[in-house]
């Protein structure tokens, strides 16, 4: 039989997880700061058979492209233009994310819809105080470089840091872990924020679509190598017996 029903079988696993990542970014087409996944694949030896090479799904990285933005004209709305991530505390530590949907929780520190804290550029969370203590009671402004104010009173700044060069992950809950210490991250300084919007999942159905049917067409071929190998080698196994 050799080694091909050995390379269909791998090649039909590889293609399962890459069907399995491609409808779990569709599934997340309309997810607020989604970033979609890309499978990494990889050529690797046989360990049992010198000659033989196959196909691996190595591993999932996010495509951390710019996604659209979507008017919302929600003051606490933000979109990050540009390379970079936001920082937010959360109880597992710090992580970054793009998902720009944030509140002022009932304790006057502004968070994300998930409740974790989100960081100032002092390392600090963002404290807003309540309408009848700001020195000037103007609405919340945000401008390009995340600087939050109220009339005249400046209440604090949005951490934007780069993560040029350095790994990241996803982690759920829109948010990503990085390889790297976060303190140590250089700002996202031409990046900038733009308020009342919020970025969109950078998934294109349409696209994603013809992948799927490239890969679920690609998936059964290599299952029907596989059923036309077993048809064989069962021939082989009766005529020998």
């Amino acid at each position: 039989m050799g080694n091909g029903i050995y390379s269909a079988v791998a090649g039909s696993t590889a293609r399962m997880k890459e069907l399995e990542v491609l409808s779990n970014n569709l599934a997340h087409a309309n997810t607020t700061g989604f970033k979609a996944d890309d499978v990494r694949f990889e050529e690797v030896m046989s360990k049992k058979h010198s000659q033989a090479r196959f196909v691996e799904a190595k591993e999932t990285v996010p495509r951390l492209s710019q996604g659209s933005l979507r008017k919302t004209d929600n003051p606490m709305d933000v979109a990050l233009m540009g390379k970079g991530f936001l920082v937010v505390d959360t109880p597992r530590g710090s992580r970054l994310t793009r998902a720009g949907r944030f509140v002022v929780a009932a304790d006057n520190v502004l968070r994300t819809v998930s409740g974790h804290t989100v960081r100032g550029t002092n390392g600090k969370p963002i404290q807003i105080p309540p309408m009848s203590e700001r020195t000037d009671k103007g609405p919340i402004v945000i401008d390009e470089v995340g600087q939050l104010t109220s009339g005249s009173e400046i209440l604090g700044q949005l951490l934007r840091v780069s993560t040029e060069g350095t790994k990241v992950d996803k982690e759920g809950e829109d948010l990503f872990r990085c390889e790297k210490p976060i303190d140590d991250l250089e700002p996202a300084s031409k990046s900038r924020i733009m308020q009342g919007h919020l970025e969109q999942s950078n998934v294109n159905p349409v696209t994603l679509m013809t992948e799927l049917v490239e890969v679920q067409r690609h998936f059964e071929a290599l299952q029907q190598v596989v059923k036309t190998y077993r048809t064989i080698d069962g021939q082989v196994a009766r005529r020998v017996l």
